[in-house]
């Protein structure tokens, strides 16, 4: 079974579905500006699940080399509801990692905030009618700016 790693802060802002590299500079980028982070399912040889533990964000990970299984799947879903916006890092999708794209999904239907790294060619291809529902960043940037104008709308309304 996969591990998870529960960061030392309080409760993260924005959860990342990354993997293979996809969300390293994303991680960095993000916690600089002080935005605390969950992340998953990432396999634990993965460059990204070391990254982001060592930025302090919460980390579901699963044992290399195994397809995500339904434990680490079932606490994503948990962790991942209880954060206001969803980041999808671009990351290369195969056998073993395809649950994560369920996972953007299950955000989507939700009706969280899902910003996307990712072409929208390349989101249809992956999530279908539901790609049209995800907002498109061009730069890690443009990213960091929209989820900061966002969270900053979040607290004002919250308030």
């Amino acid at each position: 079974m996969g591990g998870i790693e529960l960061n030392n802060g309080g409760q993260p802002q924005v959860y990342v579905v990354a993997g293979a590299g996809s969300g390293s500079a994303l991680y960095r980028l993000l916690s600089k500006r002080g935005l605390g982070l969950a992340t998953g399912i990432i396999h634990e040889n993965d460059v990204d699940f070391h990254v982001a533990r060592a930025v302090g964000s919460t980390v579901i990970g699963e044992k290399p080399f195994e397809e995500i299984g339904a434990r680490a799947f079932l606490r994503a879903t948990e962790i991942m509801e209880k954060i206001p916006c969803v980041v999808e890092a671009d990351f290369p999708v195969g056998r073993l990692n395809r649950r994560n794209v369920e996972l953007v999904q299950k955000a989507i239907s939700q009706g969280k905030p899902v910003f996307s790294l990712r072409s929208r060619e390349e989101a249809r291809g992956l999530y279908g009618g539901n790609s049209s529902r995800q907002v498109y960043c061009r730069s890690l940037e443009e990213l960091a700016q929209n989820l900061s104008a966002l969270l900053e709308r979040s607290e004002v309304c919250a308030h």
